[in-house]
């Protein structure tokens, strides 16, 4: 794996819960001590009962990106396809997530490389669990993402766990722990928060910042003055989600990112493919189905 390419984990794992059926109770009237000729009370008709959720979803997604950048680092500067698939049941999910490339970005960047326009730059793996604990006040995850690429970089595979408090701004920290290639840690601590605008609108904002131990910098950054463990990215986001149908929704979104340490930063504008600069501005669309 190059340490200036690498996959993006697509640690979004969603779970959809959807309403299908409802069952509806029909009582008859008992009339017995009803006085004669007067008008009986009228017999209350029990509401609706919730249906159970039902155990299993299925989710499907595509993005469209200006851009394919992870963790702050540029991987493809062209736009690229992302699709996605997620199967959930009881908590567990299993994603499969792939990044298309639009362009020969490869070939123009790097000499020598191959043209991959068309192809399938990565394809990641994510089989997760999370629950909701604490009367729904905490939520907690964790998994194992593997990292692939067709004909280009090696395998590598990352277990990770997360806690999201579920309180205003919604406080997340995720821990990330790659057990192949870099054998580093990355922890991002996050929070987010969203304005309803109607029922079928709402805009999330979010921020985030990542940290990485001197193992983790050492691959990703090769080339810094040194190795050590320090604050590498951060990153700003706005999406906006209109829900078509209770089914379908469709998110436009724009991200910024640039690193913090000093030493990462030098080393990112010194690489060919940023142009001199480290910040990165994603602009894209999401449409996503779930039933």
């Amino acid at each position: 794996m190059s340490p200036s390419r690498n996959p993006k984990k697509v640690l979004l794992i969603p779970s959809a819960i959807l309403a299908m059926f409802a069952s509806i109770g029909i009582h008859a009237a008992d009339d017995a001590g009803t006085p004669a000729g007067a008008t009986p009370p009228p017999v209350a008709t029990p509401a609706p009962e919730a249906a159970p959720a039902k155990d299993w979803s299925v989710g499907l997604s595509t993005d469209l990106v200006s851009k394919y950048v992870w963790r702050g680092m540029l991987q493809n500067g062209d736009p690229a396809v992302q699709p996605s698939v997620t199967l959930g049941w009881k908590g567990l999910s299993l994603n499969v997530w792939q990044s298309w490339d639009t362009t020969n970005y490869g070939t123009k960047h790097y000499p020598g490389g191959a043209n991959r326009q068309g192809r399938v730059e990565e394809c990641d793996y994510t089989l997760g669990y999370s629950r909701t604990v604490l009367d729904g006040k905490l939520t907690l995850g964790g998994g194992v993402i593997c990292y692939t690429f067709p004909d280009t970089y090696p395998t590598t595979t990352e277990l990770y766990a997360s806690a999201t408090v579920n309180t205003f701004l919604s406080p997340t920290i995720a821990v990330y722990r790659d057990i192949d290639e870099s054998k580093g840690l990355y922890i991002t601590p996050s929070i987010s928060h969203t304005i309803t605008i109607n029922d079928k609108t709402n805009v999330v904002f979010k921020a985030n910042v990542g940290w990485g131990d001197a193992n983790n910098n050492d691959y990703y950054f090769a080339g810094m003055a040194k190795s050590k463990d320090a604050l590498a990215d951060y990153g700003l986001s706005a999406t906006i989600n209109y829900s078509v149908t209770p089914e379908f929704v469709v998110s436009p979104y724009v991200k910024f990112s640039d690193f913090i340490d000093g030493d990462i930063r030098d080393q990112r504008k010194a690489g060919g493919s940023y142009d001199g600069k480290s910040e990165q501005v994603v602009v894209g669309v999401t449409a996503a189905y779930t039933f």
